[in-house]
């Protein structure tokens, strides 16, 4: 999407003058006693010397994607976009150690329910098999999928249920080989796959969609039953450990928790209806280890239910609601010892709670999602604008050296896809990108303070400061026509717009000359423009430029 081009391109800058990896410690200098943590002066960066880029520090562990329990409870993986973290459940405040052979971000990822498999999927490679208690790989699967999604394990842990939009399910042996081709596949959806599960004795598989869900027969792919009555996605599937009930999570219009009697595929029948406090959409379902607890997912908050079946009855009770994210939340799990479970969210947090008192017990936090970062001109300090800590955007000034957090200015602007210094390094500025309307704010790097807030430009893709700091150009994106601004950071006042009669595509960068007479400007229309700052005029139209 153009608005993720925009963030990248923002923050390929630092990426590149820093090398940013996957170290064993986030946020770690890799220079020499005695020698600058950057080098004085850099080299421009070109194809042929590309190659010998090295490392020099990360800070943070990349952009969260899910996270699994192992069988035993005792590790917890968290796929990001730089790798698996694996976590200690027994010491959470201990380093995670990362797990890395993905060239992208991993999508999902999913422990084996015997043994110490770890399977990992992201987009357009193979789904990777590894050993979680070495990270060493034991397989890949590469199958028709262009995004696989990891759904489930069968209960004996000898086949792997992956998904995607292509609407069909594949079975893959999971027995130490790389392989092309699934053991089994099972075609029937005429849309995409949003869940699978397996009943407790591994006889039953059901995968949903776009208003229904399907039953198969695990062992020959045979489908067995259409379950319907339904509009939305069937975003969560989860069989009761007995294995008769299936519960399903439903998204819009439906938002529902739907549970069927599955124990005759071919009798099934929907038994009850369930819907969460909020009535949001559902997007995570799951029982605990001896069925006697349920928990839904919708948003930010989860509901726990008491669940029982006796006699052939079923019989539920709300049990507990909680709610802590910022965010909705992306996963969803028991932990074996029943009395906690742990979600993550868009938050860039993973939550364990207490299920028996909602209250949260531990928080795992160090993951943003696509960071934009700027330098302070004496390259003291580094500005990094994401999701932090349960912050559902924040700007994070950190130690060039240490990498240590200095100070951290919650900024409310939703989705930041740009950020820069003052060219005296007293203030720094962040814009709210694609979504619109935080505008662009200013804070006072000493003390944190929020010095300006112009809300009313909206959807700002790129910031520079004039070099005495008298004046902000913001490059805007999706505005029509397409056009940029210069702001007067004494009055607050818009005194230019520029470029509204020459683009016939978004302004992509501005920057300011050295002695600040001359602003130049790129667009998506392959043509950059220079200014004259002191009245306005085009100096120079420059074509095919590509600029991006």
């Amino acid at each position: 999407m153009y608005h993720q081009a925009i963030r990248a391109r923002n923050i390929a800058l630092v990426v590149l003058l820093v090398g940013l990896g996957l170290p064993a410690q986030p946020f770690q200098a890799q220079a020499q006693e005695g020698d600058p943590w950057l080098p004085a002066a850099l080299d421009v960066i070109t194809p042929e010397n590309a190659g010998a880029l090295t490392q020099l520090a990360q800070w943070g562990l990349g952009s969260l994607t899910g996270v699994a329990l192992s069988p035993d409870g005792r590790t917890l993986a968290a796929g990001s976009s730089v790798g698996v973290w694996l976590y200690d459940t027994g010491n959470l405040d201990a380093p995670p150690r990362l797990v890395q052979g993905h060239t992208g971000e991993v999508s999902g990822v999913l422990f084996g329910p015997v043994g110490n498999v770890l399977a990992s999927a992201s987009c357009s490679e193979p789904i990777r098999l590894w050993e979680a208690a070495t990270g060493s790989q034991r397989a890949t699967l590469a199958g028709s999928a262009l995004c696989p999604a990891l759904y489930a394990f069968t209960p004996d842990g000898a086949l792997l249920a992956s998904a995607s939009n292509r609407h069909v399910v594949e079975l893959w042996a999971v027995d130490g080989a790389d392989q092309t081709e699934p053991a089994v596949r099972m075609e029937g959806h005429e849309a995409t796959v949003y869940s699978v599960a397996f009943s407790a004795d591994g006889r039953l598989m059901a995968s949903g969609a776009a208003n229904e869900i399907r039953v198969w027969d695990a062992a020959t792919g045979a489908e067995l039953a259409q379950l319907t009555g339904f509009e939305g996605p069937a975003n969560a599937l989860a069989f009761a450990p007995a294995g008769r009930i299936l519960a399903a999570g439903t998204g819009s219009p439906d938002n529902a928790i739907r549970l069927w009697d599955v124990a005759d595929p071919a009798a099934a029948c929907e038994i009850a209806l369930l819907a969460l406090p909020s009535r949001a959409a559902v997007g995570q379902v799951a029982f605990n280890a001896d069925g006697t607890l349920f928990a839904a997912s919708g948003g930010n908050m989860v509901q726990v239910w008491e669940f029982a079946t006796e006699g052939g009855a079923v019989d539920y009770m709300p049990f507990i609601f909680f709610e802590g994210h910022a965010d909705d939340i992306g996963s969803l799990r028991f932990f074996p010892q029943q009395d906690r479970l742990v979600t993550s969210s868009a938050d860039q947090t993973i939550r364990v709670w207490d299920v028996q008192t909602g209250e949260q017990v531990a928080m795992l936090a160090g993951y943003m999602d696509s960071p934009v970062l700027a330098y302070s001109p004496d390259g003291s300090l580094i500005a990094v604008a994401g999701e932090y800590r349960g912050l559902n955007e924040a700007v994070v000034l950190l130690d060039a050296a240490t990498g240590q957090v200095v100070r951290v200015m919650e900024s409310a602007l939703n989705e930041t896809d740009c950020i820069a210094f003052s060219p005296d390094g007293a203030l720094v500025a962040a814009g709210q990108g694609w979504l619109g309307r935080g505008g662009v704010k200013l804070w006072d790097v000493q003390t944190g303070e929020l010095r300006a807030h112009f809300a009313d430009v909206v959807r700002a893709g790129s910031l520079a400061f004039s070099p005495d700091g008298a004046l902000l150009a913001v490059a805007p994106l999706y505005v029509t026509p397409s056009e940029f601004y210069v702001l007067d950071l004494q009055t607050g006042e818009r005194v230019m717009t520029l470029g509204s009669d020459l683009y016939e595509g978004d302004v992509t960068s501005v920057a300011f000359s050295p002695d600040g007479a001359t602003l130049v400007s790129t667009s998506l229309d392959q043509s950059a423009h220079l200014w004259d700052v002191a009245t306005g005029a085009v100096i120079a139209a420059l074509e095919g430029t590509k600029a991006r």
